[in-house]
C-alpha cells in the first residue's frame, strides 16, 4: 500500500513538473480571456430611435426636426434632443463645429445608401477646435456613414474630465465610428482622452492628418491619438497620408486591440504600442508602474512605407504582436520591428520602465532598398540608464527579408550586441528559433504567391482566426498578415 501510494504521489509530481514546465503559450491560452478572441467586425446597426431631422434646406427657426420640416443645422437639433436620438441628415455639406453632449445620440445619414453627408469645419480658426466634439456625457453614441473634416486641432474629439480637478474623473465612452471618412484635420485625426473608455472605430478611412497652422510648431499629428483609454478597437480601417503615427495607444492604455488596416505612407510611425506620455495621464491607482501600454494587441495588419518604425514598442507591459505585414519600413532611422524608450517629460516621479514580456509571433519584415537593422533594442545613457527591454521576449515564426544589409543590434550594456548573423540572434535573445531569412513572395503588396515560403510556416494562435481580407484561417497558419 505504501508503495501505490509513493507511486501515486510520483506521477502527481510528474503531472505538476510537466504542467509548469511546459509551453508558456499553452498555459497562458488556458486562460486567455474572450475580449481577445478575433471576431469579424460586426455590421452597422441602423436601428432609428426618435429621429429629428436635419436638411441643408431646412431651417432651425420655421422646422420642427420632422421629415417635412427638418432643421438647418446639427448643433441646433442637438439643442432639441434629451438623449437617445437618432439625427437623420439629408445629404450635403454642414460647415459647423458639432458638440454633441447627450448620451446614446446617432449621426448618420437619412437615406445610408444614398445620403453623401459631410460634416466640416475650418483648420485655420483657433475658435473652431473640432468638426465633431463628443464631450464627456455623449457616452454610448454612434457616427455612422459620414464625411468628417477639418478642425484646427481635430476632426473628431473625445473628451474627459481628467484634468478638470474634480474629484471623479471620467470621459465620453461606449462610442462607436463606423464606415466614415476623416481626413484633413489640424492635428490629429481623432483624438481619444483618458478615460474615454471601450471606443470601437471600424471600417473607416482615415488620412491627411495635420494639414492646419496648429501643427506647424507641434509636428504631431497622428491619425488616432488615444492617450490611456482602455479597451480600444481598430479594426478593418485605411489609414494613410499621415503625418506623424497611424495609430498609438499609450499613457497606460490597457486592453486595446488593432486588428486588419492598413496603414501607409505616414510620417513617423505606422502603429506605436505605447509611445511617451507626460506624468499627468497615468492612472496610477491601477497602473503604479507608469507603463504606457498594457496588454495591447496587434494583429493581421499591413504597414507600409513608414519614416520610422512600422511597429514600435514603448514601455509595455504584456505586449502581443501577430501576424502583421511590415513592408518598406524605417527609412530614416529605428527599424520595422523595434523597441522604443519613454522619458515621460524626463518627470522624477516617472518610472519609464523597459517592454516587458513581448510576444511576437508570425510577422513578415521585407524591406527593399532601405538600411536598416531588422529589430533594434535601444538604451540611453540619460536619466541614470533606460533600457527598452527587460527580461526575455517571445519571438518566433518570423519571416525577415532585404536586399541589402541584414542585421540585428541590441545597444543594452549589460548584453550589447550588434550581428550580421541570423543564427548569433537567435543565441543572442533565445528567440526565432523557426524564423527565417527568405523572399516572402508577395504580390499585391502584401498578400502571398503560391511559392511563397511563409505559407504553412506560421504558430497556431489562439487570439489569431482571421486575416486581414477577414479570411478565416486555416491551420498550420501562414506567417503574414494575408493567409495564402
Amino acid at each position: 500500500m505504501k508503495k501505490q501510494k509513493r507511486a501515486l504521489l510520483g506521477i502527481v509530481f510528474l503531472i505538476l513538473f510537466l504542467f509548469v514546465s511546459c509551453d508558456v503559450n499553452f498555459v497562458m491560452d488556458l486562460f486567455t480571456p474572450e475580449t481577445f478572441s478575433e471576431k469579424l467586425s460586426e455590421p452597422a446597426d441602423y436601428t432609428v430611435n426618435n429621429p429629428v431631422y436635419v436638411s441643408v434646406t431646412g431651417s432651425d427657426d420655421t422646422g420642427n426636426g420632422s421629415q417635412d420640416r427638418p432643421y438647418r443645422t446639427i448643433n441646433h437639433a442637438l439643442s432639441q434632443c434629451s438623449g437617445g436620438e437618432t439625427v437623420m441628415l439629408a445629404a450635403g455639406t454642414y460647415q459647423e463645429e458639432v458638440r454633441i453632449d447627450l448620451p446614446n445620440i446617432t449621426l448618420r445619414p437619412a437615406d445610408i445608401n444614398n445620403d453623401h453627408v459631410v460634416i466640416r469645419n475650418v483648420i485655420d480658426d483657433e475658435d473652431q477646435t473640432f468638426a465633431i466634439w463628443i464631450y464627456v456625457d455623449g457616452s454610448g453614441c454612434r457616427l455612422q456613414n459620414l464625411e468628417i473634416a477639418g478642425g484646427y486641432y481635430y476632426a473628431i474629439k473625445i473628451e474627459t474630465t481628467w484634468d478638470w480637478g474634480e474629484p471623479e474623473r471620467y470621459g465620453a465612452s461606449d462610442i462607436i465610428i463606423e464606415d466614415c471618412i476623416i481626413h484633413d484635420s489640424g492635428r490629429d485625426c481623432i483624438k481619444i482622452t483618458p478615460n474615454c473608455n471601450n471606443i470601437t472605430i471600424r471600417r473607416c478611412e482615415i488620412y491627411n492628418s495635420g494639414v492646419g497652422p496648429s501643427n506647424i510648431a507641434a509636428e504631431n499629428a497622428e491619425g488616432i491619438d488615444n492617450v490611456n483609454g482602455d479597451n480600444l478597437i481598430v479594426q478593418d480601417c485605411f489609414i494613410h497620408d499621415i503625418y506623424t503615427t497611424g495609430i498609438y495607444f499609450k499613457g497606460g492604455a490597457q486592453d486595446c486591440i488593432i486588428e486588419r488596416n492598413i496603414i501607409r505612407d505616414t510620417g513617423f510611425s505606422g502603429i506605436l504600442i505605447g509611445f511617451d506620455t507626460s506624468t499627468d495621464y497615468f492612472d496610477l491607482e491601477v497602473n503604479p508602474d507608469y507603463y504606457e501600454s498594457i496588454n495591447g494587441i496587434v494583429r493581421n495588419n499591413v504597414i507600409v512605407n513608414t519614416v520610422y518604425a512600422g511597429i514600435g514598442l514603448y514601455a509595455s507591459k504584456d505586449a502581443h504582436v501577430y501576424n502583421n505585414t511590415i513592408i518598406d519600413t524605417a527609412k530614416a532611422a529605428m527599424s520595422p520591428i523595434y523597441f522604443g524608450l519613454s522619458f515621460q517629460d524626463w518627470d522624477p516621479v516617472a518610472k519609464r520602465p523597459a517592454n516587458i514580456n513581448p510576444e511576437i509571433y508570425n510577422n513578415i519584415v521585407s524591406q527593399n532598398n532601405i538600411d536598416s537593422a531588422m529589430i533594434y533594442i535601444r538604451y540611453a545613457d540619460e536619466l541614470g540608464g533606460m533600457s527598452s527591454l527587460e527580461g526575455p521576449v517571445k519571438m518566433d515564426n518570423n519571416c525577415y527579408y532585404t536586399n541589402g544589409t541584414l542585421y540585428f543590434e541590441d545597444r543594452r550594456p549589460d548584453s550589447e550586441f550588434y550581428t550580421e548573423s541570423f543564427t548569433a540572434w537567435k543565441n543572442h535573445l533565445y528567440c526565432d528559433t523557426n524564423s527565417s531569412l527568405d523572399d516572402p513572395l508577395l504580390i499585391q503588396e502584401y498578400r502571398l504567391s503560391s511559392d511563397s515560403p511563409c505559407i504553412d510556416r506560421g504558430k497556431n494562435l489562439n487570439w489569431v482566426t482571421y486575416d486581414v481580407d477577414d479570411k478565416k484561417r486555416t491551420e498550420p497558419y501562414d506567417i503574414g498578415a494575408s493567409e495564402f
